[in-house]
């Protein structure tokens, strides 16, 4: 269906400040359209979608990388720190340095 092509947008675009009417075009239908399209596939408002997939690609590189939070806030599209480990943490429970710390030590051998 064409909220695919939307969705393909989204994961190439996801840094950058993305709008209902953006994502819409991008599946060439109507902003309410879409939005009940989304939510209806995925279950999510096209706000959640964008930041569960930053979070998501924040949590990779906190797992994956030595970049600081400042430079994974600016990575995945936040212009603000504060504004990042704020978000992170409503997402995961955790402050991002937290959290890496808590997969470091999840993933160490037993």
């Amino acid at each position: 269906m064409r909220i695919a092509a939307a969705i393909q947008f989204t994961h190439s675009h996801y840094r950058e400040t993305l709008t209902v009417a953006m994502l819409a075009r991008a599946a060439n239908l109507s902003t309410s359209r879409f939005y009940r399209v989304l939510k209806q596939d995925t279950g999510l408002s096209p706000h959640r979608y964008v930041t569960k997939l930053r979070m998501q690609r924040a949590e990779d590189l906190l797992r994956n990388t030595d970049l600081s939070i400042k430079e994974i806030a600016f990575e995945v599209g936040y212009n603000s720190e504060d504004r990042f480990v704020k978000v992170f943490k409503t997402f995961s429970g955790r402050r991002p340095s937290e959290h890496r710390r808590w997969l470091q030590t999840a993933e160490e051998p037993q």
